[in-house]
């Protein structure tokens, strides 16, 4: 069976929405500083500007970095396991595959290859986002330089000058580049070819990894609509897998022993791609083909709609062109204009759906920003909503006198932040507790469920039913539900959870149990298998866009390759779940809330097990002068280097 094209446009669209959220906070930035200079600036009241707008790229850049890696790797599994899934659809059971199918189905992919996928799709996108730090100031002093030339010829007042200049420069994409063919790119059209480029890469591989398992040397081309002229070719037609020979052979019947056939292999797999086949941002991908079995299509050719689809992406582009002109409008009348070329764009696009009926019409390839994402409702974008950068706070333009209050509150804030900091002590300073049952019962009475409503209960059973695993793919990967009655049920239940979390503080430092396979270790960059990667882990700060099940008590309730004992501070929204779940105090389950920011205090091997230590900080926490882990060290085998008591102990 064929990848699913749809679903590969939905893996990359998770890539390139982080890279137009980048775009539409920058507009947004940039936008807001000119607004404030309509009126004739001050040479301070630009150096302000310029101060704001370096403080909010450096935000923006750091937040990308802070999700970029596990958005990456997880569109990447999820495009190879789609592949690999895909291989073995639709075969008939035969003598030839069917043993070697049956082990093939069992088999879970290695992740050696989604690694490296996901290692250069991440050098790729590096390598173009320096421009992203520069940027804002690029662009609001590109923006003074030519309205003070427009003003100085006498032909445009302040306003007028500064709404051209700055859509001008809004046309050509305020993060944009020229590559070594001269071609001009915006960022985020980039890494969406890319994003689309490695996901279908990985798709492929994961099939022809799995055919590989099971002996089968051949495939055939996908039948596409609205085909391209140099993959035309190649439609329906029969490659080798591997090396070997070409053009019309014999072989035996699939499912027919003793009986020949004559196959017409066009060429291999990799000749085909030497010759232009499975380009960026292709959508053909590959099939098995079975000797006698497998009927190819004839007449495939489909021309016109190669240029209807590229007529609708370009009619898309011209919708989300005009939607940024209406984020960056400086003036009313600027802003009028720009929804009215929008509402024009869109007609123009409904015209030629309706035209070219084949052709779907995928609403969220018309919005910019975290929007750009299947799957309306919601965050606007899954785990990327937090890509704004904060609210600057303005600042005094007055003498030397406002300058250094400026400094003084400066470095009380700093002051202030440091303290925060070391706050964070380390894993020793918790409530860590003898038994299971001690953990119940300090659950149960210092930490109970809170008063729902009846929709958050409504989520929280959803969610600790069968839910938990699609709703932490949107969350971690970006990888939204596919049907409308899903994607509702996650909207339902992340709405539900979100008022619920905030009735749910700790009271206290607390510590928790959890049990993690594997991917825990390579998600952080780490293998099991290499102890280097897992030492070089202590003292790694990383992100969890999902939410996370742990155990309160003595230990975890179910275990795995890697043992997490987790340090929850007082004010950490945790819910106590245990009259929601199906294992009620058996679990002991504390649910932790999405976005979650740890620290790695140790991570060792003892008994052919690892065990780590981690500690929750505060999104803006950075580690003071002088920080050194803290671990207990004695997960393994239960109280040897102490713990805190409870109450009355």
């Amino acid at each position: 069976m064929a990848v699913d094209q749809d679903l590969l446009d939905q893996i990359a669209g998770t890539v390139a929405d982080l890279y137009r959220s980048v775009e539409a906070s920058l507009i947004t930035v940039v936008a807001d500083e000119l607004k404030k200079d309509l009126i004739a600036p001050t040479a301070e009241v630009k150096l302000d500007a310029i101060r704001r707008l370096r403080a909010a790229a450096v935000a923006v850049h750091d937040r990308l970095q802070k999700t970029k890696s596990a958005v990456v790797r997880e569109a990447i599994r999820q495009a190879y396991r789609d592949g690999y899934g895909s291989a073995l659809t639709g075969l008939p059971v035969s003598k030839a595959v069917r043993d070697d199918a049956r082990q093939a189905m069992g088999q879970v992919p290695g992740a050696a290859v989604i690694e490296n996928i996901a290692a250069a799709l991440h050098r790729d996108l590096g390598r173009v986002e320096g421009n992203i730090l520069r940027a804002p100031m690029d662009a609001y002093r590109a923006v003074q330089a030519a309205t003070a030339a427009r003003i100085a010829t006498g032909t445009a007042t302040r306003r007028q000058a500064s709404q051209a200049a700055w859509q001008r420069l809004m046309d050509q994409g305020i993060v944009s580049f020229t590559d070594r063919a001269g071609r001009q790119w915006r960022l985020s059209s980039y890494t969406e070819m890319i994003g689309r480029t490695n996901a279908a890469r990985a798709a492929i591989q994961g099939q022809m990894d799995r055919l590989a398992s099971i002996g089968i040397d051949l495939v055939y081309v996908s039948d596409n609509t609205q085909e391209c002229r140099r993959c035309r070719p190649y439609e329906s037609k029969v490659l080798r897998r591997n090396s070997g020979p070409i053009g019309k052979i014999r072989m035996e019947h699939a499912t027919q022993d003793g009986e020949q056939v004559t196959v017409d292999v066009l060429d291999t797999l990799d000749g085909a791609r030497a010759k232009g086949f499975q380009h960026p941002n292709c959508r053909h991908s590959v099939s098995a083909y079975l000797p006698g079995v497998t009927k190819l299509k004839k007449d495939t050719a489909d021309p016109e709609g190669d240029v209807a689809r590229q007529k609708q992406r370009a009619l898309e582009r011209k919708i989300r062109k005009e939607k940024e002109s209406a984020l960056a409008a400086l003036t009313p009348e600027a802003k009028k204009a720009a929804n009215a070329r929008v509402r024009a764009a869109q007609a123009n696009l409904r015209d030629h759906l309706a035209k070219h009926p084949k052709l779907k019409r995928l609403s969220y390839r018309e919005q910019i920003g975290a929007g750009n994402h299947p799957g309306p409702g919601g965050p606007k974008g899954g785990p990327v909503g937090d890509m704004q950068p904060p609210t600057p706070t303005p600042t005094p333009d007055a003498g030397p006198a406002a300058k250094k209050a400026e400094a003084k509150a400066r470095a009380l804030a700093q002051a202030k932040k440091k303290a925060e900091a070391q706050k964070f002590g380390g894993m020793r300073k918790a409530l860590r507790h003898r038994t299971n049952a001690d953990g119940v019962k300090w659950a149960n009475t210092k930490h109970p469920t809170p008063n729902l409503t009846p929709d958050e209960q409504s989520a929280l059973r959803g969610y600790t039913g069968i839910a938990h695993d699609m709703v932490n793919k949107a969350l971690r990967g970006g990888v939204l539900p596919t049907t409308s009655r899903d994607l509702a049920n996650y909207n339902r239940i992340v709405k539900g959870l979100e008022t619920a979390f905030d009735k749910a503080e700790l009271p206290e430092d607390v510590i928790l149990h959890r049990g993690v396979g594997e991917m825990f270790a390579r998600f952080l960059g780490a293998d099991l298998r290499r102890p280097e990667t897992m030492a070089d882990l202590v003292g790694k700060e990383f992100a969890e866009q999902g939410y996370m099940s742990t155990s309160v008590g003595r230990n975890a309730a179910f275990n795995g390759e890697i043992y997490l004992m987790i340090k929850a501070p007082k004010g950490t929204k945790a819910l106590n779940v245990m009259d929601f779940s199906q294992y009620g105090e058996e679990e002991r389950e504390m649910l932790l809330d999405r976005g979650m920011r740890y620290v790695v205090h140790a991570a060792y091997e003892r008994n052919n097990k690892w065990f780590m230590e981690l500690e929750i900080v505060p999104d803006d926490w950075t580690k003071p002068t002088g920080w050194k882990p803290d671990p207990v060290g004695d997960v393994d085998d239960g109280y040897a280097g102490g713990f805190a008591k409870e109450d009355g102990e």
